[in-house]
């Protein structure tokens, strides 16, 4: 019985170590990079709210929210771009198979333009003053609720694109090749 149990364990053990080789070493800073921009964005997301009496820090922390953003979704279009998959013709198949990361990241970077447009209008006359009038609300948790959906899907999306499959031939791809052609 303690036999099955030490199998089991290796076997998860070498799982677990198969997966984590399956990641390109030389896509990995974009993954990292990605990683790094999604958490500035959440940790701006998180603390933004601290700056809300100081006009222009929070006009500037808002942009650094957006640049971060854009970046992220040049990024990962970098590594789409790479994919052996995009290179070899099969453009349409990656671009549908990413196509609800490409709608989410636009609807979140509107969700945030708006919120912080919003927000600093507001704040820029009277910085001292509180008011959230209930439009504002509703944007601001449909923005924070759009962002947790967004920091897993673009995530979740950064992993799948570093994965080795994308960056080889193999006979999979030669059939879905075929399949499309």
């Amino acid at each position: 019985m303690d036999l099955k149990k030490e199998d089991n364990l290796n076997n998860v053990s070498v799982k677990q170590k198969t997966r984590m080789a399956a990641v390109v070493p030389k896509y990995s800073p974009l993954l990292y990079t990605v990683l790094f921009l999604l958490l500035i964005d959440f940790v701006i997301n998180s603390f933004s709210e601290l700056l809300l009496y100081i006009p222009i820090a929070m006009l500037v922390i808002y942009i650094v929210q957006d640049i971060c953003i854009l970046f992220t979704a040049l990024v990962l279009l970098i590594m789409l771009i790479n994919t052996y998959m995009f290179q070899a013709g099969l453009m349409g198949y990656m671009i549908t198979k990413f196509k609800s990361v490409w709608i989410l990241s636009l609807v979140y970077f509107g969700l945030c333009l708006g919120i912080q447009i919003w927000i600093t209008i507001v704040r820029w006359e009277k910085p001292l003053e509180f008011s959230w009038q209930p439009g504002q609300v509703v944007l601001y948790v449909l923005q924070r609720s759009c962002a947790i959906i967004y920091y897993y899907m673009f995530k979740r999306t950064a992993y799948r694109l570093s994965d080795s499959r994308f960056y080889e031939d193999s006979d999979w791809l030669r059939k879905e090749f075929e399949r499309r052609n």
